[in-house]
């Protein structure tokens, strides 16, 4: 190990504890460790072995005497039921929506559990937890980190859980919408049709299963804790949307494909004959 990977991991063993801190106070940090009893390291030269690692470390603020912290290189892994744990997989295997505190199965209490993972002590989570040298911190204050994170923050979010404005009302044309096909009185429990329904009564299918997981609802239980998930999304504590409450935003969502006027392809131009 070279002295400039030795100092980076003192720091990254630092700031794993205090996540930011000024330049000269990380200095003081790296110099009160036992390993480094003897060290005299100087803010400006640890300013200079910390740059060589811009992946690791960020710096902001004034230039005697920036803040630093670390770049948080964890994340979520997105395919934990088949994935082959660690060391192949460096990611947490853990619900996105609870490190965003906003698990539905957490929030609400829904009957059916979360199909993923809501705790970092597995034995998966703490060798990736110690590869990234976050042991340190627990859930709330790793929570925090992502949550803080640009990286993380940034990341394209499902759209919301709706029902299709326009099947429910007549048809929809698109082949890759991103919403539920479903009666709307099913949902609600208030379909007087029943199986005569001419409307999508199935939750356990293919397209409505794939919307599911996409925003972390367990398709595989059984239809009832299926539908009171659904319903627990879409209408929170039983406040249900109103059929007339369309904004313009979601209409201009799921604003449908133009189909080719037949009569103006097959239209043949007319020329003036003198």
């Amino acid at each position: 190990m070279t002295f400039s990977q030795f100092i980076k991991q003192l720091a990254e063993h630092v700031l794993a504890r205090e996540f930011a801190m000024p330049l000269s106070g990380l200095a003081l940090a790296i110099r009160n460790d036992p390993s480094c009893k003897y060290l005299q390291l100087k803010p400006i030269t640890l300013h200079k072995i910390l740059q060589s690692y811009p992946d690791s470390f960020k710096f902001q603020g004034a230039r005697e005497d920036p803040e630093v912290s670390l770049r948080l290189s964890i994340d979520i892994c997105n395919n934990v039921r088949n994935c082959p744990g660690f060391p192949q997989c460096k990611d947490l295997h853990i619900c996105r929506y609870f490190m965003m505190d906003n698990c539905i199965h957490t929030k609400r209490k829904t009957r059916a559990p979360c199909p993923y993972p809501h705790s970092l002590d597995s034995k998966h989570n703490r060798k990736v937890r110690q590869y990234h040298n976050l042991l340190s911190l627990d859930i709330n204050a790793l929570k925090k980190r992502m949550q803080d994170s640009a990286d993380f923050a940034s990341q394209e979010a499902p759209v919301d859980l709706k029902l299709c404005f326009y099947y429910t009302r007549r048809v929809c044309e698109r082949d890759d919408c991103p919403y539920l096909h479903l009666c709307e009185f099913f949902v609600k429990g208030s379909c007087k049709f029943g199986r005569r329904c001419k409307k999508n009564h199935d939750v356990c299918a293919r397209d409505i299963e794939a919307i599911l997981r996409e925003h972390n609802i367990d398709a595989d239980g059984d239809e009832e804790d299926i539908l009171e998930n659904i319903r627990a999304r879409l209408y929170g504590d039983g406040e249900e949307e109103s059929e007339e409450e369309v904004t313009s935003e979601e209409e201009e969502s799921f604003e449908q494909p133009k189909k080719p006027n037949p009569n103006q392809q097959n239209a043949v131009p007319t020329t003036s004959r003198r």
